[in-house]
């Protein structure tokens, strides 16, 4: 029992470091100049004054010119972040240059760290199917174990009366604490308590027991394998608008948008603004692109199948240079008016640190089926698997197709696992028997995940599938120890050949057997190939 508690005490001193690192008082600038208060006397619109060395008490935006932050206690980048004027600020990020001010966007109780942390604890009180399997088991044991009791007490009382009481003591003994209760919680709450040295947020645990027994793994390119911060590198102008111009109508396009390709866009455009051209809500077709009137033309961004739909064909130098930037393992969006393609915008995206190898060491924690499923050209996405060793890679996917990949290859059996991270990669997300995001996903992608990786290095993963199936080799070692153990135990207990002090000897090493079982979750190397078997 000791042990036990140990196993889930780690777990909940996991859960509360999220929360440590918050501030508890805060520096406000008032009129007057500066008081303290409690961060819970805080509103928005306040003014803190953070100092070198100081961890942002609540959620705010960026007062001061700049800045730069540690933020790898959210995010698991070890990088410094600069923030600028206008940037939003998380809290329980570090400061590290230099004093600034910030203004209060969030209350802390909404924060999000307050958020990762009520995520955190629903996650972890979620059950997985092989501990739902135990709770339905225990019931009837107990029942069956009282039966045998009263059944023993009868049979001795017939047979031989001063036996009887040794026997019904050594058969309720034999089984208290039973092994069966403990086979499954002590493995959890010390998996769970790993976690948070993975990086990991647990959104759903009952995900743990399918993502430890799939064998075919899914993923989207953009944002997943590679870092999700593509770069503009290149662009082609077949229209009437300028350089400038055609930038600025992306970027209207796109004001609403967080995909990486929009953000890049927004990017490159800085400033600028096209002159007669009023912000105009955008209609967002997942998986193609984005559409919108301004100044009364119709204007399309995506692909180029969504972006010409109905449109004069691409002229054959515009061909030729998207071909170019297609050879390179580029990707090209297309930005048309009503008539024709007006700009060709080309991004390269940077590989994901470690992808290559974690794909090796997937393969080798038992995934026999890896895939790409994306939206991106089939090109691109050929270059890109070649660079980390996926054979089977399929581009030019809508959603509906990636839900429609999915589903057929759980029709056939196979337990799958998505790693996604846009908001066309929802729909499939939810459909998977497991679901990962990295921290940079859109929230719908984070939301429909049931682990979120918070870390940029694509390691985190094959060390999460390795945790999931040690976790599920020990949950069902302990299962079949504790099953066979009562299954010889309770009948020789009831049979008079085990006394209530050797069922008591009995009962404290097969519980401490299945405890010390699970607690080799603890030290099991999860960073390395083949580490944790």
């Amino acid at each position: 029992r000791v042990w036990e508690l140990r196993g889930r005490l780690k777990s909940a001193n996991a859960l509360d470091a999220t929360l440590k690192i918050m501030p508890r008082v805060a520096r406000r600038v008032t009129a007057d100049g500066v008081e303290e208060v409690s961060v819970l006397d805080l509103s928005p619109g306040d003014i803190l004054r953070l100092l070198p060395g100081e961890n942002v008490p609540v959620d705010g935006r960026m007062v001061s010119a700049a800045s730069t932050f540690d933020e790898s206690l959210l995010t698991g980048e070890a990088l410094p972040v600069l923030r600028r004027r206008g940037d939003p600020v998380v809290g329980g990020a570090c400061n590290i240059d230099q004093p600034v001010e910030i203004e209060v966007t969030r209350l802390a109780d909404n924060s999000t760290m307050m958020e990762i942390h009520q995520m955190i604890a629903r996650g972890l009180n979620a059950r997985p199917k092989y501990a739902q399997i135990a709770d339905r088991i225990a019931p009837w044991f107990v029942a069956a174990v009282l039966v045998i009791a009263v059944g023993t007490l009868g049979f001795w009382l017939w047979y031989d009366a001063a036996r009887a009481l040794p026997s019904l003591i050594a058969v309720l003994i034999v089984t208290c604490p039973c092994a069966l209760a403990l086979a499954t919680p002590v493995a959890l709450s010390i998996s769970a308590s790993r976690f948070a040295g993975l990086n990991v947020l647990p959104m759903r645990m009952t995900a743990l027991e399918p993502l430890s027994k799939a064998g075919t793994l899914a993923f989207d390119k953009t944002g997943t394998l590679t870092m999700g911060r593509p770069v503009l590198v290149a662009r082609f102008l077949t229209g009437p608008l300028d350089d400038s111009d055609a930038l600025a109508v992306a970027a209207v396009l796109e004001a609403g948008s967080e995909h990486p390709f929009a953000l890049a866009l927004k990017t490159a455009a800085g400033a600028r603004d096209l002159p007669g051209v009023q912000d105009s809500v955008s209609r967002n077709f997942p998986g193609q692109g984005v559409a919108a009137e301004l100044d009364g033309v119709q204007w399309r961004l995506g692909g180029q199948g969504f972006a010409l739909a109905g449109r004069a064909p691409l002229p054959g130098d515009a061909g030729t240079w998207r071909d170019a930037q297609l050879e390179k393992g580029r990707s090209v969006v297309f930005l048309a008016d009503a008539d024709q393609a007006v700009a060709l915008f080309a991004f390269e995206d940077e590989l994901r640190s470690h992808a290559a190898q974690s794909i090796v060491d997937l393969r080798a924690a038992g995934f026999g089926h890896i895939t790409i499923l994306s939206g991106d050209n089939q090109r691109a996405v050929d270059i890109l698997a070649a660079k980390v060793g996926i054979t089977d890679a399929l581009g030019d996917m809508s959603p509906d197709a990636k839900l429609a990949w999915v589903q057929d290859q759980q029709a056939n059996g196979a337990k799958v696992v998505m790693v996604g991270d846009g908001i066309n990669d929802a729909p499939v997300l939810t459909a998977a028997d497991a679901a990962v995001s990295f921290s940079g996903a859109t929230e719908l992608a984070r939301q429909s995940s049931d682990f979120v990786i918070l870390s940029t290095d694509f390691a985190s993963l094959p060390a999460l599938i390795r945790l999931a199936r040690a976790t599920g080799r020990i949950v069902t070692q302990n299962l079949l120890w504790a099953a066979g153990y009562n299954a010889m135990a309770v009948p020789a207990a009831a049979l008079g050949y085990v006394p209530p002090w050797l069922a008591a000897i009995g009962m404290s090493v097969s519980s401490l057997l299945v405890v010390s079982n699970a607690m080799r979750l603890r030290v099991m190397r999860l960073g390395e190939p083949g580490a944790g078997t």
